[in-house]
């Protein structure tokens, strides 16, 4: 997995279109197309093919990474952005949302 965390002032977001795979990340409902968020450590990641065999400790490990690193920043609020155009090597859509919803969750 590649992460990329920035500390920002704020940070905002719209969806402009959907992708070809969409559909596992669920679907948005009204209102949640775009937002605006102050104060904030985003965390931009990328599943891999090779944490395929082993998600969920990758993604827990992501997660407790981020999760000193918003404490070590002091930010009160993370936002976890999928991001593919970290890696060239990318994990299958399924995967992919299996490990962004255990990184959130």
């Amino acid at each position: 997995m590649r992460l990329m965390m920035i500390h920002a002032n704020r940070f905002s977001f719209e969806v402009t279109d959907k992708t070809g795979v969409s559909g596992f990340g669920g679907e948005l409902h009204p209102g949640e197309d775009r937002d605006r968020v102050e104060e904030v450590l985003v965390a931009f990641l990328a599943v891999e093919k090779g944490d395929e065999s082993n998600v969920h400790d990758v993604a827990g490990q992501a997660a407790e990474q981020i999760r000193a690193t918003a404490a070590k920043v002091g930010a009160e609020r993370v936002m976890v952005y999928p991001y593919a155009h970290l890696s060239s090597d990318l994990a299958k859509p399924r995967t992919a949302a299996e490990a962004v919803d255990h990184v959130v969750g």
